[in-house]
C-alpha cells in the first residue's frame, strides 16, 4: 500500500494501533511501518500506537492523543495551568493523571507524562469534543490539586513563589469555594495545609 493511501484511510483517526492496521491491510507491514517512519510520515508513539506526523501539532491534539495512547487518564497539573494562563513558562510535555502505572513517553512529536493517583480521586474533569474525539480534562481547580497532592515537595511560599501563578488570572479564574470542596474530598491534612500556603503565597504577589 502506497503512503498516500495509507493516509486517506487513516485520516480521521489521530492514532491508530497494530490491530486497526492489520484491520485495513490484512496484516501489519513491519517493514512499510518501519520506511514510512524513517521517511517522516508516520510515528510511533508509544509500543502498537502510530499516528500520521501532523504538519503542526497543536494544544488539542496532542491532548487528544495523550487521552488515548494511555487509557484511563485525563490532562491535569501544568498543562492545565498553562492553559487557563495561569504559569507564564511553555510546558514542552502534556501532564495528565492515570489509575495505572506512572508513565513516561517522549515522541518526535511531544511527551506525555503520566502520574498515578489514587482510583478514589480519579474525578474532577470535563469532556471537551474534539473532532472526532473526546477530551479529558481536568477543571482548573482540581488540576490545582492534582498538581499539589503529587508534588509533595511543594511546601514553604518559597517554592509556590517559584511556580510564578498570575495572580490576577488566579483570581479571575479560581472559583475558593469549589476549590477548597474539592480539597475536602481527597480528605488529606497534608495537602489541605500546603493548600493554604499556596493560596496565601499568591494573594501577597
Amino acid at each position: 500500500m502506497k503512503i498516500a493511501d495509507f493516509k486517506n484511510h487513516m485520516s480521521d483517526q489521530l492514532v491508530f494501533s497494530t490491530q486497526d492496521i492489520a484491520n485495513l491491510c490484512g496484516e501489519i507491514p513491519y517493514r512499510q511501518l518501519h520506511r514510512w517512519q524513517i521517511s517522516g510520515d508516520l510515528v510511533n508513539i508509544r509500543r502498537n500506537f502510530y499516528c500520521i506526523r501532523p504538519a503542526r501539532l497543536d494544544t488539542y491534539t496532542a491532548m487528544s492523543i495523550a487521552n488515548i495512547i494511555y487509557s484511563p487518564s485525563y490532562v491535569s497539573g501544568m498543562s492545565v495551568l498553562k492553559i487557563h494562563n495561569l504559569i507564564p513558562e511553555e510546558i514542552f510535555s502534556i501532564t495528565s493523571v492515570t489509575s495505572r502505572l506512572t508513565a513516561h513517553f517522549s515522541t518526535d512529536i511531544g511527551n506525555f507524562q503520566y502520574q498515578k493517583i489514587n482510583p478514589n480521586l480519579y474525578w474532577g474533569y470535563d469532556l471537551i469534543k474534539f473532532k472526532n474525539n473526546i477530551i479529558l480534562i481536568a477543571q482548573l481547580e482540581k488540576a490545582i490539586l492534582d498538581f499539589l497532592y503529587l508534588n509533595t515537595y511543594l511546601k514553604s511560599e518559597l517554592d509556590f513563589e517559584s511556580l510564578r501563578i498570575d495572580a490576577d488570572e488566579f483570581n479571575q479564574r479560581i472559583n475558593l469555594k469549589k476549590l477548597q470542596n474539592y480539597c475536602h474530598k481527597f480528605d488529606n491534612k497534608a495537602l489541605q495545609i500546603r493548600l493554604n500556603t499556596f493560596i496565601k503565597t499568591i494573594s501577597q504577589c
